[in-house]
């Protein structure tokens, strides 16, 4: 049997391809019992993925191909040393680590403080470096490996196409642009965001940024007939979306038998480009001074959960990308929204994470003899960012057993984000005294003065003696919509001065407290696209630049919950250049302008007071020069140019870019008349 055959694959089922979401940390991260990157001449594998190896020198193509063997047979040895059994795989075939950067692999701090160990790649990563190993040699070499034990041939040239569309936001038509890449299996992503950029570039006037990149992963499923044969129809049961990093890469898919890697590949991948500056979603104060940069922000707080919002759940996360808001954290009350929130945060990696835990407003209906083993079991399968909420809250209804019920919940939930290193999540209502004091007897029992792990005290509204308290264990404190509501803020508003901006951190907790200092008509729900006015708010307060509450909110979020991070570009779709640079009494244009328009159009000119007897002068129509040559006017200048030179011009200028039309005649070496 030949040594792919022994690899058991079963564990695949009946997957017609492993999914692009096979994205693997570069190998430098990798544990040291793995074959390194190769060094020297090997360092950069992807400069070898060449359509023309001939143009290398005969000696360097010999050393890099016995560096290649050698690191072939490396892989293909530590592949070995793998048990049979793909306990890397789950049962669906999916990798569990799907699109991972090299510094969330790499050896890092984790939020309770404890060094995290190098990750072991799994079975599939190993295949698809050996699998490229062996492509590089063949590419470089015209005598292709045929060892068997070293999994099938992969000689044929590959390519990888991706595709990605952009919406017309005054149209609303979509295009589908795509970029292939020749002679490679694996596509880093700055790569991709050049390819990106550039091409957008060259179908639309757009000079703006986008809010977030995600790799689009389609699930299928084999249909059977009626007789329980297995046919070769398949159905596309759901899309997944992961948001990408500049660290990450694009792979090549593997597929079956074999496994191989395929020829042709197309990946698909989902951009959110950012919405036009709005005061209701993305007011302009948010912008940084003088700039059309705006800042980034997490929502550390969002009800998804909730059925008020009914279907609207991908436009609700696709709206809060557009409007800065790139990662959510989406809460849990009990095992059923738990679920929810899990499921949620698989379907947009890297976009929305799940915490896990009972609300102290469900601990009196949750039986805690049968429901908190399964909540254990839920926190354990992995792809949670935090348990919670949990917590005390006490109101005029609240009876003694509710209160010891819990207090129950909440002292299991804070002993296992201990025992499992996870941050916890707490919601505290007129209940400071009972949770403060559960807090210090689960520190004292480990032997600390605090918990060892991070905490966020969630919708912060309680007294300047727990606030002083919170910060003292270290907490994080979480400022809502509440702020913005003139008649329930008497009691927060003085305590904003006194959180350390090391300590802040903002949430909406959607679709609960709308922040009413938004322009009216006020929304029926709360939505996380309106962060921005939490953020302004609380800039307001403590008279410094929103852009500074942004960015400091969203570091402590980052560091609170450890959260991988993504790619983000922070400027806005282009405007009029008439627009004034005022981030405080002016609002943007269009995103982008339209193919047709010309340039920016000036304001039409009042006509002349009669009362004031003022003449208006006569428009002087410039005299028309012919010229025995080919021309080009723009700005008020007159080009020579040749007929080809001429077109490619006319061409630009119906895209009505000024700045790409400006760059071109320099490019032409293009002098006035």
């Amino acid at each position: 049997m030949h040594f792919f055959e022994t690899l058991n694959y079963t564990g695949l089922g009946n997957r017609l391809y492993w999914p692009p979401s096979m994205v693997a940390s570069s190998l430098n991260t990798r544990a040291a019992s793995v074959a390194a990157n190769p060094r020297g001449l090997l360092q950069d594998r992807q400069q070898y993925l060449v359509s023309n190896p001939k143009s290398l020198s005969e000696e360097k193509r010999t050393t890099i191909c016995e560096e290649l063997l050698k690191q072939i047979y490396e892989k293909a040895k530590f592949l070995r040393s793998l048990k049979t059994t793909p306990s890397s795989l789950n049962a669906s075939g999916d990798n569990i680590s799907s699109t991972s950067s090299s510094s969330s692999s790499s050896s890092s701090s984790s939020p309770g403080g404890s060094v995290r160990a190098a990750r072991i790649p799994t079975k599939s990563e190993v295949i698809f470096e050996l699998l490229e190993l062996k492509y590089l040699y063949c590419l470089l070499n015209p005598v292709p490996v045929t060892d068997e034990q070293l999994l099938v041939d992969t000689q044929p040239k590959k390519t990888i196409k991706i595709r990605w569309s952009f919406v017309d936001p005054d149209t609303k038509e979509e295009t589908r642009l795509q970029y292939q890449f020749h002679n490679t299996v694996r596509i880093p992503m700055r790569e991709v965001l050049k390819a990106l950029r550039t091409q957008t570039a060259k179908q639309f006037d757009f000079n703006g940024g986008f809010a977030k990149i995600e790799l689009v992963e389609k699930h299928y499923k084999i249909l059977e007939s009626a007789d329980g044969v297995k046919n070769t129809t398949f159905k596309l049961t759901k899309k997944t979306y992961q948001a990408l990093n500049l660290d990450d890469c694009i792979l090549m898919p593997l597929k079956k038998p074999g496994p191989v890697l395929g020829v042709n590949e197309s990946i698909e991948l989902r951009v959110t480009w950012h919405a036009a500056v709005n005061p209701r979603t993305l007011p302009v104060e948010l912008l940084k001074s003088g700039s059309r940069i705006v800042e980034k922000m997490i929502d550390t707080g969002v009800n998804f959960f909730d059925p008020s919002f009914g279907n609207t759940l991908p436009k609700l996360v696709d709206d809060a990308f557009e409007s800065s808001v790139h990662q959510m954290i989406a809460l849990s009350t009990n095992l059923e929204t738990s679920k929810f929130s899990l499921e949620l945060a698989k379907n947009r990696v890297g976009s929305v994470f799940a915490t896990v835990g009972v609300h102290p407003s469900e601990a009196s209906e949750v039986s805690f003899e049968t429901e908190s083993e399964k909540l254990l079991v839920v926190l354990k399968e992995g792809g949670v960012i935090g348990v919670g909420e949990c917590g005390i809250k006490r109101t005029e209804t609240t009876t003694e057993e509710d209160l010891e019920k819990q207090k129950q919940w909440f002292r299991f939930q804070v002993k296992t984000a201990q025992q499992l290193g996870l941050p916890l999540f707490l919601n505290e209502q007129n209940g400071f005294d009972v949770l403060f004091q559960i807090i210090k007897e689960e520190a004292r029992a480990d032997g600390r003065d605090t918990l060892s792990v991070p905490a966020l005290v969630n919708c912060f509204n309680s007294s300047a003696e727990a606030l002083e308290s919170y910060l003292s264990m270290g907490f994080y404190i979480g400022v809502t919509g509440l702020l913005c509501n003139d008649a329930r803020n008497q009691n927060l508003l003085p305590l904003i001065s006194k959180i350390p901006l090391d300590r802040l951190v903002v949430s909406t907790d959607a679709p609960y407290l709308t922040p009413f200092t938004m322009p009216k008509p006020f929304p029926k729900q709360n939505q996380p696209c309106l962060l921005a006015h939490v953020v302004i708010k609380i800039a307001n307060v403590l008279g410094v630049h929103p852009s500074i509450i942004a960015r400091k909110s969203t570091e402590n979020a980052q560091r609170f919950l450890n959260l991988p991070a993504i790619l983000f570009d922070g400027h806005l779709h282009s405007y009029d250049e008439g627009t004034e640079l005022n981030p405080i009494v002016s609002y943007y244009g269009p995103r982008h302008a339209k193919k047709g328009d010309g340039e920016a159009k000036k304001p039409e000119a009042k006509p002349a007071d009669n009362k004031d007897e003022k003449k208006v002068e006569a428009e002087v129509v410039p005299k028309v020069v012919e010229y025995p040559f080919p021309t080009f006017e723009f700005a008020g200048a007159v080009y020579r140019c040749t007929e080809k030179e001429k077109r490619l011009l006319d061409h630009q200028k119906e895209r009505s870019n000024v700045e790409a039309l400006r760059q071109l005649i320099a490019d032409l070496e293009l002098n006035p008349l």
